[in-house]
């Protein structure tokens, strides 16, 4: 059975495998560019193949593929493409090798990166997270150390190992360049008074479009206003736009607090001003207090209220 029959409609054939000049013919396929890197990496995509091979037939067909690449929250479409690359020879089952290379496309995937042929080449010895499925009681293996020593570094660089590209990060919830951007184009619209800002009834109006539920909106919204200030700058507005991207597209969790990945998208706090040093010089009044800035879900996100019986 192929992928074709499960009723998802067929996946695009990529450029390389057959395209202009080719004649038609199958380009290398994808499984002679990754390869597990360690020997539990081998063993957890093994026995995650025993669960997905239903029938114990070592080939993996299209149903039983649709059914388990489902358990990993990734939408039908981004799954269809990956389906694609891995059945590179367009056999319409996956074996053994291919199923490790969807396995890495679908962890690239989960952790932010996009799941394409370059980005499984440019990653090929970056120890990725580990592709993880729901119901099902394998828990990844650690990741390996990096191949290659960390370079002296100035202490107040933040640390990142040089075996992981820029777009990565191990926290799962690393936000490229290029989602930034795509997030980007609806901060416009949405600053409907252009004062570099979007208020908390424009940004409802849009997050309520993701189906999450109002409470883990809130909650979004808490952790993306870094400053507290009750409304987004752009950077927020990336941050709480690729929060729920994870949370509804990727099935990842709903984080207990700012993932460092994203953390470090953000501009550090204002410092704070350095107090007078004039003993002589007479302290002005120091202002009110601000009032303290109401919180996102009660303010935008409270249910209507029911009227009172007369």
């Amino acid at each position: 059975m192929s992928f074709q029959s499960t009723g998802v409609p067929p996946p695009p054939t990529p450029s390389y495998v057959s395209g202009p000049g080719s004649g038609g013919g199958a380009a290398p396929s994808l499984p002679s560019l990754y390869a597990p890197l360690t020997p539990s990496e081998k063993t957890y995509y093994d026995q995650l193949f025993a669960v997905a091979d239903t029938e114990g037939t070592g080939q993996l067909q299209g149903m039983h593929a649709v059914n388990f690449f489902k358990l990993s929250g990734l939408d039908v479409s981004l799954l269809k493409n990956i389906w694609s690359l891995a059945d590179s020879r367009q056999r319409h089952f996956l074996a053994r090798e291919d199923f490790y290379v969807a396995l890495r496309l679908i962890g690239l995937a989960q952790n932010g990166i996009a799941p394409t042929r370059e980005k499984i080449q440019e990653t090929a010895t970056a120890p990725v997270p580990y592709a993880r499925f729901s119901n099902v009681p394998l828990a990844p293996p650690p990741l390996p150390a990096p191949a290659t020593a960390t370079p002296p570094q100035d202490p107040a660089t933040p640390s990142r190992s040089p075996a992981f590209p820029s777009s990565l990060e191990g926290d799962g919830y690393a936000m490229s360049s290029e989602d930034r951007a795509r997030y980007l184009n609806h901060f416009g619209p949405c600053d409907v008074n252009g004062d570099g800002f979007v208020d908390g009834p424009q940004a409802v109006e849009l997050f309520s479009r993701s189906g999450l539920d109002r409470s883990v909106l809130g909650r979004v919204w808490d952790l993306a206003d870094a400053d507290n200030d009750s409304r987004l700058s752009p950077g927020e507005f990336a941050v709480a736009m690729h929060l729920i991207v994870c949370i509804s597209k990727r099935g990842l969790p709903v984080p207990e607090r700012l993932p460092p990945s994203l953390a470090a998208s953000l501009p550090p706090p204002p410092a704070p001003s350095a107090p007078a040093t004039n003993a002589a010089a007479v302290p002005s009044p120091s202002p009110p207090p601000p009032p303290a800035p109401t919180p996102f879900l009660n303010t935008h996100l409270r249910a209507p209220q029911r009227p009172r019986p007369p």
